[in-house]
Protein backbone atom coordinates (compact mmCIF):
# COMPACT_ATOMS: atom_id res chain seq x y z
CA UNK A 1 0.00 0.00 0.00
CA UNK A 2 2.75 2.63 0.61
CA UNK A 3 4.62 1.66 -2.47
CA UNK A 4 1.18 2.42 -4.44
CA UNK A 5 1.18 5.38 -2.44
CA UNK A 6 4.67 6.91 -3.31
CA UNK A 7 4.08 5.87 -6.97
CA UNK A 8 0.62 8.01 -7.27
CA UNK A 9 2.59 10.85 -5.78
CA UNK A 10 5.37 10.83 -8.01
CA UNK A 11 2.83 10.42 -10.83
CA UNK A 12 0.97 13.46 -9.74
CA UNK A 13 4.07 15.73 -9.83
CA UNK A 14 5.52 14.86 -13.18
CA UNK A 15 5.68 17.53 -15.82
CA UNK A 16 4.24 16.88 -19.21
CA UNK A 17 6.20 14.96 -21.45
CA UNK A 18 9.17 16.78 -23.79
CA UNK A 19 7.66 14.45 -26.50
CA UNK A 20 3.88 16.94 -26.36
CA UNK A 21 5.91 19.96 -26.98
CA UNK A 22 8.28 19.03 -29.68
CA UNK A 23 5.24 18.44 -31.79
CA UNK A 24 2.94 21.72 -30.59
CA UNK A 25 1.69 23.74 -33.45
CA UNK A 26 4.61 26.57 -34.28
CA UNK A 27 1.79 29.30 -32.22
CA UNK A 28 1.73 27.42 -29.22
CA UNK A 29 5.63 25.74 -29.09
CA UNK A 30 6.89 29.17 -29.76
CA UNK A 31 4.96 30.46 -26.61
CA UNK A 32 6.07 27.61 -24.03
CA UNK A 33 9.64 27.86 -25.60
CA UNK A 34 10.49 30.54 -22.99
CA UNK A 35 9.69 28.52 -19.98
CA UNK A 36 10.61 25.75 -18.10
CA UNK A 37 9.24 22.55 -15.78
CA UNK A 38 5.85 24.06 -13.73
CA UNK A 39 5.64 27.24 -15.69
CA UNK A 40 5.68 25.61 -18.80
CA UNK A 41 2.68 23.26 -18.34
CA UNK A 42 0.65 25.99 -16.70
CA UNK A 43 1.14 28.18 -19.62
CA UNK A 44 0.61 25.20 -22.44
CA UNK A 45 -2.60 24.35 -20.28
CA UNK A 46 -4.00 27.60 -19.73
CA UNK A 47 -3.34 28.54 -23.26
CA UNK A 48 -5.22 25.67 -24.64
CA UNK A 49 -8.07 26.65 -21.87
CA UNK A 50 -8.22 30.29 -23.47
CA UNK A 51 -7.98 29.66 -27.20
CA UNK A 52 -10.61 27.13 -26.97
CA UNK A 53 -12.55 29.69 -27.06
CA UNK A 54 -11.78 31.37 -29.96
CA UNK A 55 -12.61 28.36 -32.32
CA UNK A 56 -16.67 28.52 -32.35
CA UNK A 57 -16.55 27.02 -35.72
CA UNK A 58 -14.33 23.65 -35.03
CA UNK A 59 -16.53 20.95 -33.92
CA UNK A 60 -16.21 16.89 -33.44
CA UNK A 61 -18.95 14.26 -33.08
CA UNK A 62 -18.74 12.07 -29.99
CA UNK A 63 -21.08 9.56 -28.73
CA UNK A 64 -23.36 10.67 -31.59
CA UNK A 65 -23.11 14.40 -30.64
CA UNK A 66 -21.92 17.65 -31.82
CA UNK A 67 -18.87 19.03 -29.19
CA UNK A 68 -17.00 22.30 -29.42
CA UNK A 69 -12.98 22.30 -28.40
CA UNK A 70 -14.16 24.83 -25.06
CA UNK A 71 -12.06 23.14 -22.19
CA UNK A 72 -12.43 23.33 -18.42
CA UNK A 73 -9.29 23.85 -17.02
CA UNK A 74 -8.22 23.77 -12.64
CA UNK A 75 -4.61 24.21 -11.76
CA UNK A 76 -4.35 23.62 -8.15
CA UNK A 77 -0.95 24.07 -6.20
CA UNK A 78 0.26 25.53 -3.01
CA UNK A 79 1.22 29.24 -2.93
CA UNK A 80 4.54 31.19 -4.26
CA UNK A 81 4.42 27.60 -6.81
CA UNK A 82 4.27 29.52 -10.15
CA UNK A 83 0.95 29.25 -11.08
CA UNK A 84 0.37 32.62 -11.51
CA UNK A 85 2.26 32.27 -14.98
CA UNK A 86 -1.68 31.35 -16.17
CA UNK A 87 -2.33 34.94 -16.59
CA UNK A 88 -0.36 35.67 -19.14
CA UNK A 89 -2.37 33.44 -21.48
CA UNK A 90 -5.32 35.79 -21.06
CA UNK A 91 -3.35 38.26 -23.28
CA UNK A 92 -3.72 36.13 -26.59
CA UNK A 93 -7.52 36.87 -26.17
CA UNK A 94 -7.60 40.47 -25.03
CA UNK A 95 -7.80 42.11 -28.48
CA UNK A 96 -10.74 39.44 -29.50
CA UNK A 97 -12.23 40.74 -26.37
CA UNK A 98 -11.64 44.58 -27.07
CA UNK A 99 -12.50 44.26 -30.53
CA UNK A 100 -15.92 42.94 -29.79
CA UNK A 101 -16.47 45.11 -26.46
CA UNK A 102 -15.72 48.18 -28.92
CA UNK A 103 -18.36 47.20 -31.65
CA UNK A 104 -21.07 46.21 -29.23
CA UNK A 105 -20.44 50.19 -27.43
CA UNK A 106 -20.49 51.66 -30.75
CA UNK A 107 -23.86 49.34 -31.44
CA UNK A 108 -25.75 50.26 -28.37
CA UNK A 109 -24.78 54.13 -28.48
CA UNK A 110 -25.99 54.14 -32.18
CA UNK A 111 -29.17 52.74 -30.47
CA UNK A 112 -29.18 55.49 -27.93
CA UNK A 113 -28.77 58.49 -29.87
CA UNK A 114 -31.45 57.31 -32.35
CA UNK A 115 -34.13 56.60 -29.33
CA UNK A 116 -33.46 60.01 -28.30
CA UNK A 117 -33.67 61.86 -31.75
CA UNK A 118 -37.61 60.25 -32.21
CA UNK A 119 -39.17 59.82 -28.79
CA UNK A 120 -42.57 59.30 -30.01
CA UNK A 121 -41.12 55.85 -31.75
CA UNK A 122 -41.42 52.43 -30.31
CA UNK A 123 -38.17 51.50 -29.98
CA UNK A 124 -37.23 47.98 -28.64
CA UNK A 125 -34.78 47.82 -25.73
CA UNK A 126 -31.00 48.41 -27.13
CA UNK A 127 -28.46 45.12 -27.20
CA UNK A 128 -26.48 44.69 -24.65
CA UNK A 129 -22.94 44.73 -24.52
CA UNK A 130 -20.92 41.53 -26.02
CA UNK A 131 -17.92 40.57 -24.18
CA UNK A 132 -15.70 37.59 -24.78
CA UNK A 133 -13.88 37.53 -21.73
CA UNK A 134 -16.75 37.72 -18.35
CA UNK A 135 -15.67 37.43 -14.79
CA UNK A 136 -16.35 34.65 -12.14
CA UNK A 137 -17.66 36.89 -9.71
CA UNK A 138 -21.27 37.32 -11.79
CA UNK A 139 -25.45 37.03 -11.17
CA UNK A 140 -26.41 33.68 -12.95
CA UNK A 141 -28.99 35.98 -14.72
CA UNK A 142 -26.31 37.95 -15.94
CA UNK A 143 -24.87 35.22 -17.05
CA UNK A 144 -27.39 34.08 -18.91
CA UNK A 145 -27.87 37.57 -20.65
CA UNK A 146 -24.00 37.33 -21.70
CA UNK A 147 -24.28 34.00 -22.98
CA UNK A 148 -27.71 35.11 -24.65
CA UNK A 149 -25.74 38.11 -27.05
CA UNK A 150 -22.33 36.22 -27.50
CA UNK A 151 -22.51 33.72 -29.85
CA UNK A 152 -19.50 32.69 -30.68
CA UNK A 153 -19.09 31.65 -26.75
CA UNK A 154 -17.39 33.59 -23.61
CA UNK A 155 -14.56 32.77 -21.60
CA UNK A 156 -13.83 33.19 -17.50
CA UNK A 157 -10.41 32.95 -16.80
CA UNK A 158 -9.37 33.57 -12.93
CA UNK A 159 -6.61 33.11 -11.09
CA UNK A 160 -8.13 33.22 -7.29
CA UNK A 161 -10.58 29.78 -7.41
CA UNK A 162 -11.89 31.57 -3.77
CA UNK A 163 -13.72 33.85 -6.82
CA UNK A 164 -15.73 31.19 -8.70
CA UNK A 165 -16.41 29.33 -5.42
CA UNK A 166 -17.48 32.29 -3.42
CA UNK A 167 -20.34 33.07 -6.28
CA UNK A 168 -21.23 29.45 -6.32
CA UNK A 169 -22.79 29.79 -2.94
CA UNK A 170 -25.23 31.94 -3.08
CA UNK A 171 -28.36 31.67 -4.41
CA UNK A 172 -27.95 34.73 -6.76
CA UNK A 173 -24.89 33.23 -8.13
CA UNK A 174 -25.03 29.83 -8.62
CA UNK A 175 -24.69 28.64 -11.66
CA UNK A 176 -22.89 25.69 -11.73
CA UNK A 177 -25.74 23.84 -13.06
CA UNK A 178 -25.49 26.10 -15.91
CA UNK A 179 -21.54 24.93 -16.37
CA UNK A 180 -22.06 21.21 -16.35
CA UNK A 181 -24.80 21.77 -18.94
CA UNK A 182 -22.72 24.48 -21.28
CA UNK A 183 -19.71 22.08 -20.90
CA UNK A 184 -21.70 19.22 -23.23
CA UNK A 185 -23.39 22.57 -25.26
CA UNK A 186 -27.09 21.61 -23.35
CA UNK A 187 -29.84 23.60 -24.63
CA UNK A 188 -29.98 26.00 -21.13
CA UNK A 189 -32.92 28.72 -20.59
CA UNK A 190 -34.38 31.14 -17.94
CA UNK A 191 -37.57 32.99 -17.47
CA UNK A 192 -38.54 35.73 -15.31
CA UNK A 193 -41.68 37.07 -15.10
CA UNK A 194 -40.90 39.81 -13.19
CA UNK A 195 -39.49 41.72 -15.93
CA UNK A 196 -41.09 39.93 -18.61
CA UNK A 197 -38.03 37.88 -19.37
CA UNK A 198 -37.30 35.03 -21.60
CA UNK A 199 -33.73 33.72 -22.64
CA UNK A 200 -33.24 30.14 -24.69
CA UNK A 201 -29.70 29.38 -25.61
CA UNK A 202 -29.59 26.65 -28.26
CA UNK A 203 -25.07 25.43 -27.96
CA UNK A 204 -24.04 27.47 -25.05
CA UNK A 205 -20.18 27.90 -25.21
CA UNK A 206 -18.13 28.48 -22.11
CA UNK A 207 -14.06 27.75 -21.40
CA UNK A 208 -13.26 28.31 -18.20
CA UNK A 209 -9.46 28.67 -17.16
CA UNK A 210 -8.86 28.74 -13.11
CA UNK A 211 -6.19 28.31 -10.85
CA UNK A 212 -5.81 28.37 -6.89
CA UNK A 213 -4.81 26.78 -3.86
CA UNK A 214 -5.59 23.07 -2.40
CA UNK A 215 -7.66 25.25 0.79
CA UNK A 216 -9.35 27.44 -2.24
CA UNK A 217 -10.36 23.73 -4.14
CA UNK A 218 -12.15 22.34 -1.24
CA UNK A 219 -15.05 25.07 -1.06
CA UNK A 220 -15.15 25.33 -5.12
CA UNK A 221 -15.22 20.86 -5.22
CA UNK A 222 -17.01 19.63 -2.15
CA UNK A 223 -16.84 15.80 -3.94
CA UNK A 224 -16.03 14.01 -6.44
CA UNK A 225 -19.21 13.02 -6.83
CA UNK A 226 -20.52 16.44 -8.05
CA UNK A 227 -20.58 16.82 -11.46
CA UNK A 228 -18.66 19.79 -11.95
CA UNK A 229 -15.09 17.99 -10.85
CA UNK A 230 -15.50 15.33 -13.93
CA UNK A 231 -15.42 18.49 -16.50
CA UNK A 232 -12.24 19.65 -15.43
CA UNK A 233 -8.79 19.02 -16.76
CA UNK A 234 -7.22 19.32 -13.88
CA UNK A 235 -3.31 19.79 -13.08
CA UNK A 236 -1.96 19.23 -9.79
CA UNK A 237 1.32 19.56 -7.96
CA UNK A 238 2.67 19.58 -4.78
CA UNK A 239 6.06 21.40 -4.53
CA UNK A 240 6.91 25.03 -4.00
CA UNK A 241 9.24 26.59 -6.66
CA UNK A 242 12.79 28.07 -5.42
CA UNK A 243 13.13 31.53 -4.89
CA UNK A 244 13.27 33.43 -8.43
CA UNK A 245 15.14 36.96 -8.07
CA UNK A 246 12.11 39.05 -9.76
CA UNK A 247 14.65 41.61 -10.80
CA UNK A 248 16.99 39.35 -12.45
CA UNK A 249 17.48 40.19 -16.28
CA UNK A 250 15.18 38.37 -18.22
CA UNK A 251 15.53 37.40 -21.74
CA UNK A 252 11.78 38.25 -22.93
CA UNK A 253 9.05 40.80 -21.76
CA UNK A 254 6.49 37.94 -21.02
CA UNK A 255 3.43 40.12 -21.40
CA UNK A 256 4.89 42.01 -25.22
CA UNK A 257 5.65 38.45 -26.24
CA UNK A 258 2.42 37.00 -25.22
Amino acid sequence: METVEKRLVILKNEYIPELVYRNLPGVLKNLTDVFSERERDIVLLSSLGVLSSTIPNVFGIYDGDKIYPNLFVLIVAPPASGKGTMNFSKILIQKIHAKILADSKTTNLICQEEKKKDKNKNYAECPQLELKIIPANISTAEMYSYLNVSKNGVLIIESEADTLSNMLKNDWSNYSDLLRKAFQHESISLSRQIDNRYIEIDEPKVSLVVSGTPDQLQPLIKSKENGLFSRFLMYSFDEISGFKNVFAPQAYNYKDFF
